[in-house]
C-alpha cells in the first residue's frame, strides 16, 4: 500500500516535470546586426561602442539561461546573415531568412537585434518560428556621453524586461510580507527574484494581481497594478527583499485575504 502511494507520487511528479518542460520556450539568439553601425560617422563609431553592441547577444543569452521557462540556443558567436550583400536586402528577406534558420534549429522564437545608427538605439524583434511572423518588437535608446555609449548593459536589461512584460507576460511571485507585525500597510516583501534574474539594488518593481473579467461569454485575464517597490536586498539566486514605496495598504489587504500577488521590473 505504502509502495503504491509512493509510486503514485513519483509518477505525478514526473508528469508535472514533463509538463513544465513542454511549456518551455526555445529561443535562439544570434549576434547583433551592426550593418548600420559600420556605415556610421566616425564621431560616434569607435572600438568601445562596437564592443558594447557586440556584447548584446551574450547579455541576452545570460539573461534567459537561468530562467527555467526558457531553453536558450546560443548562436551569439555566429552571424545570422553573413554576406554584406544580404544585409542590404529588404526586411521581408531578412524575416524569411531568420524564420528558416529557426526551423532548422528547432527554435520556437528567434531574437534578432540591430543597432539603429540614426536613433542611437537598440532594436529587438522576436520572431514566432511556427507561423513565420513577427511576434513582437521594441526599441531602447542609448544615452551618449561625448559620442560614447555609456549605459549599454542597463539599457539592454530594460529592453529585455519590456519584451518579458509585453510579449511573454513573465512575472515573479510575491512570497510573503517581511514585516514583523501584520498591519494595515505592508512595508517590506520577500519576492522570488534574485541574481538569476540579473536584478540590482534599487531596481523598481510593480506589484500586481491577476483579475478575471467577463467579456460577453468569455473570461479574460488582466493585470491590476496595486503597488510599487524597490529592491532593498538581494538574498541569493532566486530571492530578494523589496521596500514597498506605493500601495502598501492594498498589498496588505490582498496578502491577508490570501490572494496571490506577483511582481515585475518597471520599464517606463
Amino acid at each position: 500500500m505504502e509502495f503504491t502511494k509512493r509510486k503514485t507520487i513519483v509518477l505525478f511528479a514526473l508528469l508535472l516535470y514533463t509538463a513544465s518542460l513542454s511549456a518551455q520556450k526555445r529561443i535562439m539568439v544570434y549576434k547583433t546586426d551592426i550593418s548600420e553601425f559600420k556605415a556610421g560617422i566616425s564621431s560616434d563609431v569607435n572600438d568601445l561602442n562596437e564592443q558594447n553592441i557586440r556584447n548584446v547577444a551574450d547579455q541576452i543569452v545570460s539573461f534567459y539561461t537561468n530562467d527555467e521557462r526558457f531553453v536558450v540556443i546560443d548562436r551569439a558567436k555566429y552571424d545570422l546573415i553573413k554576406n554584406e550583400q544580404e544585409l542590404q536586402k529588404s526586411e521581408e528577406f531578412i524575416d524569411g531568412y531568420v524564420v528558416e534558420q529557426g526551423k532548422q534549429e528547432g527554435a520556437d522564437y528567434i531574437f534578432y537585434t540591430k543597432y539603429l545608427r540614426k536613433q542611437k538605439a537598440l532594436y529587438l524583434r522576436v520572431y514566432d518560428v511556427t507561423n513565420g511572423k513577427v511576434y513582437c518588437e521594441n526599441t531602447e535608446e542609448f544615452d551618449l556621453l561625448l559620442g560614447i555609449i555609456k549605459d549599454a548593459r542597463e539599457k539592454v536589461y530594460q529592453l529585455l524586461n519590456k519584451i518579458n512584460n509585453e510579449c511573454f507576460s513573465i512575472s515573479f511571485h510575491v512570497v510573503r510580507s517581511l514585516d514583523k507585525k501584520e498591519g494595515a500597510k505592508t512595508k517590506s516583501l520577500l519576492i522570488a527574484m534574485g541574481h538569476n534574474q540579473k536584478i540590482k539594488l534599487n531596481h523598481e518593481l510593480e506589484i500586481f494581481r491577476t483579475v478575471v473579467e467577463n467579456i460577453g461569454n468569455k473570461e479574460m485575464e488582466r493585470d491590476e497594478v496595486i503597488g510599487e517597490g524597490k529592491i532593498d536586498k538581494i538574498e541569493d539566486a532566486n530571492f530578494s527583499q523589496i521596500k514597498v514605496t506605493k500601495g502598501g495598504e492594498a498589498i496588505a489587504e490582498y496578502l491577508q485575504a490570501g490572494e496571490p500577488l506577483y511582481c515585475r521590473v518597471k520599464t517606463n
